[in-house]
C-alpha cells in the first residue's frame, strides 16, 4: 500500500515517464503539415487555460482569417493549448537564434502540440524569422507554397501563434473528434 503523500508524486512520475516516452526528432523545414493522427495520445489534458490571444495573436488570426475568408475558407478560432505551442517553440527558436520544426530538444511539431495537452486528428506548423510586422510575415506566408496551404488548408479549425523578437510561429490544429 502506498502512503498517501506519495500517491501524488507516483502520478506526476508516471506522467513524467508517458510524456518523455512519446518524444524523438525529426527534421522539418519552414512549413510542416502533420495529417495522420499523433503516434500515441497524449496523457489527460489539463482544461484548457482561460486566456484568450494577445492583441498581437488577434491580429495575427485576424490576417489568417481574412486570407482564408478571400479564399472561401471557414474562419479559425484560438485555442490555447496551440498558442502554447507556438509560444514554447518560438522562444526555444529565439533562445537558440534557428528557424526549425525540430526544436532544440528534437521535438517536433506534433510532438510539441500533443505535450501541449492538445488531442489533435491534424496538425501544422509555419515558421518565420526576420520579419518585423504581420504584414510582412503573412505575405511572406502566402508567397510560399507550403506555408499557404496550412494557413488555407480545410483540415484545420483551430490556430494558436506566437511572436517573440522577429522568430515567429503559426500552430494550426484540428482536434480530434469525441463523437467517434
Amino acid at each position: 500500500m502506498i502512503p498517501n503523500r506519495f500517491r501524488w508524486f507516483v502520478a506526476v512520475l508516471i506522467a513524467c515517464v508517458v510524456l518523455l516516452a512519446g518524444c524523438g526528432g525529426s527534421g522539418g523545414s519552414d512549413s510542416k503539415n502533420d495529417p495522420a493522427p499523433a503516434p500515441a495520445p497524449a496523457p489527460a489534458p489539463a482544461p484548457s487555460p482561460a486566456a484568450g490571444p494577445t492583441a498581437a495573436e488577434q491580429q495575427l488570426l485576424d490576417a489568417v482569417n481574412a486570407q482564408r475568408s478571400a479564399n472561401g475558407r471557414s474562419a479559425l478560432t484560438w485555442n490555447n493549448r496551440l498558442g502554447q505551442a507556438a509560444q514554447d517553440h518560438t522562444q526555444d527558436m529565439f533562445d537558440h537564434s534557428t528557424m526549425s520544426h525540430t526544436g532544440s530538444d528534437g521535438s517536433t511539431a506534433s510532438q510539441r502540440v500533443t505535450a501541449a495537452g492538445y488531442v489533435w486528428q491534424a496538425t501544422g506548423e509555419n515558421v518565420a524569422a526576420g520579419q518585423t510586422s504581420v504584414t510582412q510575415v503573412m505575405t511572406d506566408w502566402m508567397n510560399s507554397s507550403g506555408h499557404r496551404a496550412n494557413i488555407l488548408s480545410v483540415n484545420y479549425t483551430e490556430f494558436g501563434c506566437a511572436r517573440v523578437g522577429n522568430y515567429w510561429t503559426q500552430v494550426f490544429g484540428k482536434p480530434m473528434s469525441s463523437g467517434g
